[in-house]
């Protein structure tokens, strides 16, 4: 390691940060069961949900986007393989905030920020502005509903909040 410094990598330095997400997979309620499932989509190999028919028509690349319910991370890989720019994960469950933080770590997306808080409190003035407010999967556990697109609002001229198809408000 002295002799070859950062050309040589301990296969150790590589398996780590994956060791995460399997212990995590074994104690923790995931979408897709193991790793070889997850893999792919955090890998950007494969995209869950409608995220490439977003990209087509609201280029991602570049933009600041906050992202609400990120589960398993899945759909933030997403964004992060498109080229987002800054993603700030907003989460409630403990659980996901965990799942989300670690699929991060280990595959290294840069400016991924996962914040846990209720998606009702966050609005412009916590969070400040993005070029793109992410809800997919969410919507539907509002109760104040309004409030929650209200808050939209504040956050962002581009609004994503369907499940599938994309439908982009602005």
């Amino acid at each position: 390691k002295r002799v070859l410094g950062v050309r040589l990598i301990l296969l150790t330095e590589l398996l780590l940060p994956f060791t995460r997400l399997t212990f995590l997979q074994e104690r923790l309620d995931y979408y897709l069961k193991d790793l070889e499932e997850i893999l792919p989509y955090y890998l950007g190999e494969k995209l869950f949900g409608p995220i490439d028919e977003l990209n087509a028509r609201f280029p991602i690349a570049g933009r600041s986007v906050i992202e609400f319910g990120p589960f398993d991370g899945a759909q933030t890989a997403g964004l992060v393989h498109f080229g987002a720019r800054s993603v700030t994960c907003i989460e409630a469950r403990a659980e996901n905030v965990t799942k989300t933080q670690t699929a991060a770590e280990a595959f290294g997306w840069t400016g991924v920020r996962v914040v846990m808080d209720d998606f009702h409190n966050a609005d412009a003035t916590k969070y400040g502005w993005f070029d793109l407010a992410f809800a997919h999967g969410v919507y539907y556990h509002s109760i104040p509903a309004f409030v929650f697109l209200e808050n939209l609002r504040t956050l962002s001229d581009a609004i994503t909040c369907h499940r599938s198809p994309v439908r982009l408000f602005s």
